[in-house]
């Protein structure tokens, strides 16, 4: 997902611990009066708020299915499961989770996430 494609959308960012921060903070160098939200733990909240952004919600999570709902992307920060049945039943209702992973620059770059993230099952070995 190209990061021009957020432009005007919903967006959440879920998670504001390394990958979270450099996603906000790339997110607020090209747009920087675009609305979005922060999904977090109320301890990642107060650093959240004492940046002091008009233009950031901070939501202390966990977020459901219904508050997953209210995007149309999902930045999801790697440590956060994406086997929760929220995230399977956004998927479905047509939110987008893209993943911050970082590239040799300082810069972030957004990936897509089409597939259904349900758990796969085990391949069996044959010896």
């Amino acid at each position: 997902m190209r990061l021009a494609e957020l432009a005007g959308k919903r967006v959440a960012i879920w998670g504001y611990g390394r990958e979270g921060r450099a996603a906000l903070n790339l997110l607020r160098e090209r747009f920087a009066q675009q609305r979005f939200t922060l999904l977090c733990t109320s301890t990642e909240a107060v650093a959240a708020q004492a940046l002091a952004d008009a233009n950031l919600d901070v939501i202390v999570y966990p977020a459901d299915c219904d508050a997953l709902l209210q995007f149309d992307v999902v930045i999801k920060s790697p440590g956060i499961s994406p086997y929760q049945s929220a995230v399977n039943d956004a998927l479905e209702a047509g939110v987008q989770f893209t993943s911050a992973v970082r590239s040799g620059s300082p810069k972030i770059r957004m990936h897509a996430r089409s597939a259904s993230l349900a758990p796969r099952a085990k391949a069996r070995s044959r010896h």
